[in-house]
């Protein structure tokens, strides 16, 4: 009798199409949203300068669109932005820069206003880095036409700034050109970009001194770029209570008001929007600063979607305080800032 013994390579090939057919169609596309699940968890423990490189492949290897898409799975669920250890608002700027190179100013109609309107940013910037001075014009032109032109106006200050190569007073004269309070939102996107170039101990020891040099136009947008300077998620991050101080020190209460804002809005960021560690964070400021802190981080984290904009604010306010007995700093009714 001869003995029939099927070939190794054939039972494995067979084993491996029951296996197939036992997967339903729901099963296969459980398996694979759950490896896009695993990978984007894997990708927001990945270091900020990682996270951009990865970005700019998939960029190169599929297109912006698919980095959009990616950004999205990685640090969107239920429409509020997941923790992480990159600033989700600085990969959208690569994608909308990537976008511009691709499409031209037409590729603000490929963004919305997820990620702090990152995209947009990148777009208008790149434009404005690539064009230079003779691009200013035309964009403020297009951005007064979006539903929010000073963020708009605001990014193309940062190409600015690269464009005319961090020379500030030049940025500046660049954003007179466009007309109108838009060219204060201008300024103070490209007095933000120049920060990186600031001298580290000079302004530590005389902050204020780089703002009340300029025209007075943009003295009140340097202000933000003091508290953006000093921000916690940045390279000259600051405690709360000493950049609470030096914000204190302004030349003028709106000057403290926008550093202070700024200022607030990193503790949401380098907290990644830990609602209970922002509260903490606050707590650490002088008394009299302690309920600004706790108004604009909350309004802050809401508007820039680290939680639900539908959250009820009650609810976001025993999140962040830990009882209904404490005064909520917002309302209802307040409106959500973009």
């Amino acid at each position: 009798m001869i003995n029939f013994r099927p070939h190794r390579t054939g039972l494995t090939l067979f084993a491996a199409a029951v296996a197939v057919a036992a997967l339903s169609v729901p099963g296969i596309f459980a398996l694979r949203g759950s490896l896009e699940s695993s990978r984007a968890s894997s990708f927001r423990t990945v270091p900020r300068e990682e996270a951009k490189a990865e970005m700019e492949k998939i960029i190169l290897a599929e297109s912006p669109e698919a980095a959009m898409k990616f950004l999205r799975v990685v640090y969107l669920s239920d429409g509020h932005i997941l923790p992480g250890t990159s600033d989700p608002h600085d990969l959208a700027h690569t994608i909308g820069a990537a976008f511009f190179k691709e499409k031209g100013i037409a590729g603000l109609g490929m963004c919305d206003r997820e990620f702090g309107e990152g995209c947009m940013h990148g777009v208008v910037g790149e434009m404005a880095r690539e064009q230079g001075m003779q691009a200013v014009k035309q964009i403020a032109d297009v951005c007064s036409t979006l539903p929010d032109p000073p963020h708009c106006v605001h990014g193309a200050g940062h190409g600015i700034d690269e464009a005319v190569a961090f020379d500030m007073m030049a940025g500046l004269r660049a954003c007179d050109l466009i007309p109108g309070p838009l060219s204060s939102d201008c300024g103070e996107g490209a007095l933000m970009h120049n920060a990186f170039t600031w001298d580290a101990k000079a302004t530590s020891l005389r902050p204020w001194s780089v703002c009340t040099r300029l025209p007075a136009k943009y003295q009140v947008p340097c202000g933000s770029s003091i508290g953006n300077y000093f921000a916690q998620d940045g390279s000259h991050a600051t405690t709360s209570a000493a950049a609470t101080l030096i914000c204190s020190r302004a030349p003028s209460t709106a000057m403290s008001k926008v550093c202070l804002l700024r200022f607030h809005q990193s503790i949401v960021r380098a907290k990644t929007g830990d609602v209970k560690a922002i509260s903490r964070e606050c707590d650490t400021v002088p008394e009299r600063a302690r309920s600004l802190c706790q108004s604009d981080t909350l309004h802050f984290l809401r508007s820039a979607g680290y939680v639900s904009r539908t959250l009820p604010v009650k609810e976001l306010c025993l999140q962040y305080f830990g009882t209904e007995d404490h005064v909520c700093p917002i309302a209802d009714s307040d409106p959500i800032p973009q």
